[in-house]
């Protein structure tokens, strides 16, 4: 999972500030913390040194099991190596990187995976390198982006059973998937169909007609539409 920027970074960046003018001092550390929309933790040689309650409610687990505990405890199965990686020599790795966000997948208490947003910074902490994270629990959004998934297999298989053309058009008038019967009939790759204007696959006369036929068909009119649609050697076919 490539480190990217999201959501979070700027409230990672005004802690930071916040812990660099007030020297460790907690009473004020807990205050940034708590006022923090995210879960908060701080990282040094793999232990947790400092939470905030919404991190502890994120986890399932106490104040007193996470002081027992190696972050990589909490880490999922399939995503230890990236964290791994990631801490190795001083979170060498995310020192070299532009962006300081992360996605992974981390286990709650009551077994439950979490997929979790990390937005971090990397400070000093009692004159040793840390890790500061402002992380959110994004597991309902990666839910709903694999139900889209899903779904989009599903259509998939069901207009690859269509022997008519079956073509799905962007606002823009590009194509941005077709089904196989159009690939076969109109002899295209992938490449060569997929964001190509859709107009641009009927004979020049054709086309202005056809722009305002997509224009209109997004505003909910119901278009009837007869022409001919260019192959790609092209010869064309009569729709």
């Amino acid at each position: 999972m490539p480190l990217d920027n999201q959501e979070g970074k700027s409230e990672s960046k005004q802690i930071t500030k916040g812990l660099m003018g007030i020297d460790n001092d907690i009473d004020q550390l807990i205050t940034i913390f708590n006022s923090c929309g995210g879960s908060i933790y701080i990282i040094q040689n793999n232990r947790i040194v400092f939470n905030n309650p919404q991190f502890t409610i994120l986890t399932g687990y106490t104040n007193d099991d996470i002081k027992q505990m190696d972050f990589i405890d909490l880490v999922h199965q399939k995503d230890k190596k990236l964290i791994n990686l990631l801490f190795l020599n001083n979170f060498r790795e995310i020192s070299q990187k532009k962006s300081r966000s992360y996605t992974f997948r981390a286990v709650h208490k009551n077994g439950e995976m979490r997929w979790i947003k990390s937005n971090v910074s990397l400070i000093t902490w009692n004159g040793e390198p840390a890790l500061l994270d402002n992380c959110f629990d994004i597991s309902q959004q990666k839910e709903f982006e694999q139900k889209l998934v899903e779904e989009e297999q599903n259509f998939r298989l069901l207009v690859n059973g269509f022997e008519d053309m079956v073509f799905i058009i962007s606002k823009r008038g590009s194509v941005v998937q077709a089904n196989r019967s159009t690939f076969n009939r109109l002899g295209y790759s992938d490449h060569q169909l997929i964001l190509k204007n859709f107009s641009g696959l009927f004979p020049t006369e054709q086309r202005e007609d056809v722009r305002k036929m997509v224009s209109e068909a997004f505003f909910g009119k119901k278009i009837n539409f007869s022409g001919f649609l260019e192959k790609s050697n092209g010869k064309t076919i009569p729709i």
